[in-house]
């Protein structure tokens, strides 16, 4: 089972439209966004993203999980 923070991760990079910027805004190093956004894709089996110089572009399969993404995060908001 995937740690839920992990979710978080997927959110925050789709938000901040790079691994980078994710990293800072969640206080985490650059390597951990990237290593635990690659490990739920290859436990998806699918990518979540394209990566480009420019920056993420999120993938079909990212958006299908847009909402519950979504949620993870309202529900993470509410909580605290």
């Amino acid at each position: 089972m995937d740690d839920w923070s992990d979710w978080q991760v997927v959110h925050e990079a789709w938000e901040a439209g790079s691994f980078t910027e994710a990293a800072a805004r969640l206080g985490v190093g650059q390597a951990t966004v990237s290593r635990r956004v690659a490990r739920l894709e290859e436990r998806l089996g699918v990518a979540l993203f394209d990566r480009h110089q420019s920056g993420l572009v999120p993938t079909e399969a990212a958006h299908r999980l847009r909402p519950h993404l979504q949620a993870i995060r309202a529900a993470a908001d509410g909580a605290e």
